[in-house]
């Protein structure tokens, strides 16, 4: 699978996703500082922009950019999607202890899995395409 996705044929036919994402931030960029000088911090728009090029990518969706409905029109969809992400990384970098004593997994201490479960299910319904 991984073979497939990173292949160059694939890769090829997403070649027309960077410049345009490209395109967005730079004109959102141009819209902010139009009338006066702006401070921006990059870091926080190339991880936007990375995060774009990613989504379009893989559900064929921008799911992140700026207030305009004109930029991102299914601001709802944005909102939820992001909080789904939000909990995912929140959970992936969450040490449980049920892993190193069983029967903590056998109550499902704090609840972890049934929120795990939960998530998947959010998680699902979100990237149906």
């Amino acid at each position: 699978m991984a073979l497939e996705i990173f292949s160059t044929s694939h890769l090829n036919g997403f070649l027309s996703i960077r410049p345009d994402e490209i395109k967005l931030l730079l004109r959102r960029l141009y819209r902010n500082s139009s009338r006066d000088f702006a401070r921006v911090e990059l870091k926080s728009k190339f991880s936007e922009l990375t995060f774009n090029i990613m989504m379009r990518m893989i559900a064929g969706k921008r799911y992140y950019g700026g207030d305009d409905e004109e930029e991102l029109s299914n601001n709802e969809e944005a909102k939820e999607f992001w909080e789904i992400v939000r909990q995912a990384f929140e959970y992936s970098g969450a040490s449980y202890p049920g892993d190193f004593l069983p029967v903590l997994r056998w109550i499902d201490y704090r609840s972890f899995e049934k929120n795990l479960g939960i998530l998947y299910k959010k998680w699902t319904l979100s990237c149906k395409v």
